[in-house]
């Protein structure tokens, strides 16, 4: 019994030993939740007339799009070119508890990636 034991433990590591082996980034991946948008707190839209601002809903990075930086929707696939050196993929898209909203100059949107890296 002891014997049959200790041979599935043995086995049972042997399998993980060769997965991390074949599949090294299998255990690197990280995820990152954004929110593209004009305002990040509701201090900064106050005197607009804007309803929206990015800590409405949970995130990890905010992504500011302004005239400072060119007036564009969320381009998931390029956050991904961006924050995961492109070595990802989009996730979510909106994620789960933010959706997209019209607003300020871009719009806001919250999506989740996956860094492969």
């Amino acid at each position: 019994m002891i014997r049959d034991l200790k041979q599935s433990v043995f086995l049972a590591a042997l399998a993980v030993s060769a997965v991390l082996f074949l599949c090294p980034k299998a255990y690197a991946a990280r995820t990152i939740v954004i929110c593209h948008g004009e305002f990040k707190t509701k201090a900064e839209v106050r005197g607009t007339d804007s309803q929206f601002w990015c800590d409405q809903h949970p995130y990890t990075v905010f992504e500011h799009c302004g005239n400072d930086n060119g007036v564009n929707g969320a381009n998931p696939k390029e956050s991904v070119n961006k924050l995961c050196g492109g070595n990802g993929f989009v996730d979510e898209f909106p994620a789960e508890g933010g959706s997209g909203h019209p607003g300020n100059h871009c719009g806001y949107s919250w999506f989740s990636i996956t860094c492969t890296d």
